[in-house]
Order: C-alpha cells, then structure tokens, then sequence
C-alpha cells in the first residue's frame, strides 16, 4: 500500500463539514457497509493473536478484512477530490473519520499482540484515510505516518521508513518558526504535531546519520526539544 508523503500546510485547525440541516437521514447502503466493515473489526479486536495457531486459523479472515477496509479507505479518498483543497460532502468525510478510528484500534492490537505484519499493513490504512480527509489536522497526521514508518522500520525496510520520517519532518517543520516566539504550548494538538516532528527528527538522523543535513536535522530536534519543554503558566 503507497502512502502519500504530501499534504497540504495549514496551521489553522478546520472543522470538518457541516451536516446538511434538513431532516433528511444520512443512512444508506454504504452506511450499513461501514456498520459490517465495524464489526468485522470488533471481533477482531477481540481476538488474541498472540497465539500462532489463532493467527493461522483466522489468516485468511483478516486478511479478507484488510482487503475490504482498503477498498473502502480508497473509495472515501476518491470522493474526498483532494480535500481541504476542493471541498466534501459530510457524509465522506464522517466516512473518512470512522475509517481513520478502525484502522487505528486495528493497528494498536496487532502491535500489542506482536503481529508485525498486519501492524504494517493496518498502520498504512491508517495513514492512508487520515491523509484522505485529515491530512490538514497535523496532530492526526503524526502519529499515523510516525505508526507506518516504525512498521517499515522494524519489518527491515529502512529506505521505506526513511521516506516516511523525512515526509513528517519535512512538512512540520514551520510548526517551529510559527511557535518559535510563544511562552509555551498551550494547545496539546500542536504538542502532538511537535512531538511527532521531534520523533521523525531522530528518526531521520538515527537512519542517516550521513547525510548532508544532519546539522540541520539535529537542530530540528533541538528547536522541538526546546519549544516542548516550555511549560504552560498555572491559571
């Protein structure tokens, strides 16, 4: 699965679309798919992969359902036309945000029950829907491209998780010149945005200690390491 290492630069935080105000219901045969799509995961995340003979038993079960989750996530990333850049429907973008959730709980149990690759796998559909229809909510980006590149990482891709690290670090760098003048970081999604420019920063220079930006990458880390341990005034 190919994740998009470009999104669109915006430090304002956007609300998600409005719901249209008419009385009219947002059910429909996709909705029901998503509700299927839910509780196929469900029961995933109530299944322990720990054990190997569980995993073989259900290999195929899970599989199908990452299949079905992809094409879902795809689906919702077509009718999304590039947004915030052209607007969507709110029915597409609660779709995205349910799907952003799933793929998430997803990933966070196949790590916590040691099944690497599927916590690749999952972590990719994770990136892949935030970016669909949050890819301007840095504080969501972070984690989910910080969650895929670790996979790559540990799964002996190093090129591939590189790409990954660079890509945050590339994009949340002005979060530093933004907030370089502020007393502290009050709101905690921009401490999430910084905090995950500050780990794709060590990650990139850990990876490529070589390379002819380390100078700069390491005082990309400082300047992060400095902003976050600014703490807030007591009210």
């Amino acid at each position: 699965m190919k994740i998009s290492s470009i999104w669109k630069r915006a430090l304002s935080v956007l609300m998600p679309p409005t719901l249209p105000s008419s009385g009219g219901s947002l059910r429909s045969i996709t909705d029901q798919a998503d509700d299927a799509i839910a509780a196929d995961v469900e029961r995933m995340l109530a299944t322990d992969f720990s054990d190997p003979q569980v995993r073989e038993a259900q290999r195929d079960e899970v599989y199908a359902l990452m299949t079905e989750l992809d094409a879902r996530i795809e689906a919702v990333r077509q009718q999304a036309k590039g947004y915030p850049g052209n607007p969507v429907s709110a029915e597409v973008w609660f779709a995205g945000y349910r799907m952003i959730g799933l793929a998430e709980s997803l990933t966070q149990h196949f790590k916590a029950t040691g099944w690497l690759g599927h916590e690749g796998n999952a972590s990719g559909l994770w990136a892949k829907a935030t970016l669909a229809v949050c890819s301007h909510y840095h504080h969501m980006v972070g984690p989910a491209m910080l969650a895929n590149a670790d996979c790559c990482e540990r799964l002996g891709e190093p090129a591939e998780a590189l790409a990954r690290f660079r890509a945050v670090m590339n994009d949340f760098s002005f979060l530093l010149d933004e907030f370089e003048d502020c007393d502290a970081i009050r709101e905690p999604s921009y401490r999430i945005a910084i905090e995950s420019l500050r780990t794709a920063a060590a990650r990139v220079l850990a990876l490529d200690a070589g390379s002819d930006d380390a100078a700069s990458v390491a005082s990309l880390i400082s300047r992060a390491a400095s902003l976050l341990s600014r703490t807030v005034p007591a009210d």
